[in-house]
């Protein structure tokens, strides 16, 4: 709350209680000024703070039977593959858009003025996708760039992060064809090629509806967990710890780009340049190793969460809808998804505004018997 709605509660606790507050409270019916800075010095513990933005479905779908579910499976999986002493066989993969025009931050200026501009290669920019992993002992498999078109030119192959799949799609986007080849780059990074590999990556439809690199994945013995969706803010390693530090050393390479070359604009040529700079910073053990403490994931933690992470969805905090799987593999890899509130299935990789936030899906991707996804949403990967 700000300042002028608990002088507003405050006046009426004190009405309620029949505590004198003063002529000039009456009149105002809320409590000074006086009174807040007296409160505010009394209470140390605490303070005025800008909370981050929820949206409904992530809050509906941060609920406490989803979020057991899924550790059920992890924790089933990792005994059953014997890799729950092995932090170096657990991966997370997830994948996150940079700009060419990143947002602007806070400058000092004259009193009074009016108008302060910060100069941006353009109005918008177009989005570059990213795609790093790592595993929970801090080894790092390589990043994944998707640029947006059709055409790969040798500028954007250059300065990348050595080692790194550079590749090009319509969208600039993750698809099915460029999730094979991810896999066929992970494999070939991986720490292990003997042991068993468990890949943490939320259910977007490039990953679970695409066949031959599920098949690849039950080939080389990699065994992929989804992410419950809407949960990745708490759930998914990456969107815990390791992209905002990346994007904030982004921006601040286009920044100083901008900076020491006025006139001139970051192309997709510069991209490479300065994306490279921002993930060089960012690629540490203890980023790594903390992101899957951090999730419950290694060390296993099925209790990670407090209630109160769970609080905004209590109203929703109900078991999935089953829905009938029948005899589902992995070279079909065929789900469905069913509403409660319409009952008609639906493409799990299609959004859908069903007044059920949380609902069952049964995929066998590999050896994994079932996922559980709640609303089958759209995803940033």
């Amino acid at each position: 709350m700000v300042s002028h709605p608990k002088k507003l509660l405050a006046y009426s606790y004190a009405a309620d209680f029949g505590i004198d507050v003063g002529a000039k409270a009456r009149a105002n019916e809320m409590l000074g000024e006086d009174w807040w800075s007296g409160f505010r010095s009394r209470h140390k513990n605490i303070s005025i703070r800008k909370p981050e933005a929820l949206s409904v479905t992530r809050a509906a779908c941060m609920n406490k039977p989803a979020v057991a579910k899924y550790f059920s499976i992890l924790k089933k999986e990792m005994i059953r593959l014997g890799i729950t002493d092995k932090p170096h066989c657990i991966y997370n993969c997830d994948g996150s858009g940079l700009s060419l025009v990143p947002d602007t931050v806070n400058i000092v200026g004259t009193t009074g003025k009016r108008s302060l501009h910060q100069i941006t290669s353009a109005e918008r920019g177009v989005l570059t996708t990213v795609v790093p992993c790592y595993n929970a002992a801090g080894d790092y498999v390589p990043p994944m760039t998707v640029y947006k078109g059709k055409r790969m030119l040798d500028d954007l192959r250059k300065n990348v992060p050595h080692g790194s799949l550079v590749c090009t799609s319509d969208t600039g986007y993750m698809n099915k064809d460029l999730f094979l080849r991810w896999l066929q780059h992970f494999n070939s990074h991986r720490k292990s090629s003997t042991d068993p590999v468990l890949l943490i990556l939320d259910g977007h439809g490039s990953h679970v509806k695409a066949i031959d690199a599920l098949k690849f994945a039950d080939k080389h013995n990699i065994t992929i967990i989804c992410l419950p969706p809407h949960t990745t803010h708490r759930t998914q390693p990456l969107g815990v710890s390791f992209f905002k530090p990346l994007k904030s050393h982004y921006a601040n390479s286009c920044r100083r780009f901008m900076r020491q070359n006025p006139g001139k604009v970051i192309t997709r040529n510069k991209f490479p340049q300065l994306f490279s700079e921002a993930y060089v910073k960012t690629v540490t053990m203890d980023i790594a190793v903390n992101s899957f403490r951090c999730t419950g994931i290694f060390p296993f933690n099925d209790k990670i969460f407090p209630d109160s992470v769970f609080m905004p969805s209590s109203t929703t905090d109900i078991q999935g809808v089953p829905v009938d799987s029948g005899n589902q593999t992995a070279p079909t890899c065929q789900s469905t998804v069913r509403a409660e509130s319409e009952g008609q299935p639906v493409e799990p990789s299609q959004s859908t505004q069903s007044a059920v936030p949380v609902v069952s899906v049964n995929v066998k991707v590999g050896s994994v018997d079932s996922v559980t996804q709640d609303n089958a949403g759209n995803h940033s990967l």
